[in-house]
């Protein structure tokens, strides 16, 4: 059996030419997964500290930054209907009041006048405006500070018998515990 080259070129012209397979598409590197992940922990991230910030109302702190208080003796007086006595106080008071926003991300803006209220055992000493009507903005992490100088002006405030015994205790300590409530409207 022999064949001829004629044949053979025929014959290897016939069959079919082995078609290529495909090369798959290289993979993406390692490092665009990882700027992927790393793209999407950054907006989790971003997300959550925008809702800590705006979703979360810290309210304001309100504390006496500096305070002086100057009371003489009190007068005492026969009571009402002469049943025990009672005592009349006179004082001069000034206050530094500081405003503390402790919100990072908000400012406060005071609507309306802030009031101060000096209480002693229940009896309010002196009612005073701190600040006028007018708009204050605290910004975010800062704060606003509010002096008032009052003196007690016409007729001395009454206490009663307990206040009385109380005051004479704290004066013989040197040290007056009071009572300082600040109210306003803020937003």
């Amino acid at each position: 059996m022999t064949t001829s080259t004629a044949e053979r070129a025929s014959s290897c012209a016939a069959a079919p030419a082995p078609t290529p397979t495909p090369t798959p598409a290289p993979a993406p590197p390692a490092a665009v997964y990882c700027y992927c992940l790393l793209l999407a922990a950054f907006a989790l991230t971003l997300a959550a500290l925008l809702l800590a910030a705006y979703a979360f109302v810290v309210p304001v702190r309100v504390t006496v930054d500096e305070a002086t208080l100057a009371v003489p003796a009190p007068a005492t007086a026969s009571g009402i209907n002469g049943t025990g006595t009672a005592a009349a106080l006179s004082y001069d008071f000034s206050v530094a009041v500081a405003v503390h926003n402790h919100n990072w991300a908000m400012a406060v803006w005071r609507r309306g006048p802030l009031h101060a209220e000096l209480r002693f055992r229940g009896s309010t000493l002196v009612r005073a405006r701190l600040a006028g009507a007018g708009r204050d903005k605290i910004r975010a992490l800062k704060m606003g500070v509010y002096r008032l100088a009052t003196a007690a002006e016409g007729a001395p405030v009454p206490l009663g018998p307990d206040a009385v015994a109380e005051f004479a205790r704290e004066r013989a300590a040197g040290v007056f515990e009071l009572e300082l409530v600040v109210f306003g409207e803020a937003c």
